[in-house]
């Protein structure tokens, strides 16, 4: 899976770890969280805003898939879309999930600004 997700994109530190100098809904933190259960595993990706450590978006799923970190993004788009600057900073990891072509794609339809951690 992550063979195939994966580019060569690594966007630009922006965030330089100022989380929270921003205001609300500038600066949103993303990444992906192991749940043990039951012997196997259950990941939460999610979305914090920098500012207020308000989750804005979650989304729970038994498989490490691309599509449940895009979902995340949607949802957050439904729920907050008009709250967020044009240029949001969305910040994550350089996981392979952050990376792939569709998230990088959906990040700039949806006109946010993707930074990451080296």
């Amino acid at each position: 899976m992550a063979k195939a997700l994966q580019t060569n994109h690594v966007a630009d530190n922006l965030l330089e770890r100022n989380f929270t100098e921003c205001g609300p809904r500038n600066v949103l933190l993303t990444d992906i969280t192991y749940i043990p259960y039951h012997g196997t595993f259950a990941y939460l990706s999610t979305i914090l805003d920098a500012y207020t450590k308000q989750i804005l978006s979650y989304v729970l799923r038994d498989s490490l898939e691309a599509d449940f970190v895009l979902e995340t993004v949607k949802k957050l788009i439904q729920d907050h879309g008009i709250e967020l600057a044009k240029e949001t900073l969305i910040h994550s990891a350089q996981g392979c999930h952050y990376t792939s072509t569709s998230f990088i794609q959906l990040v700039n339809d949806t006109e946010l600004r993707q930074s990451m951690s080296l």
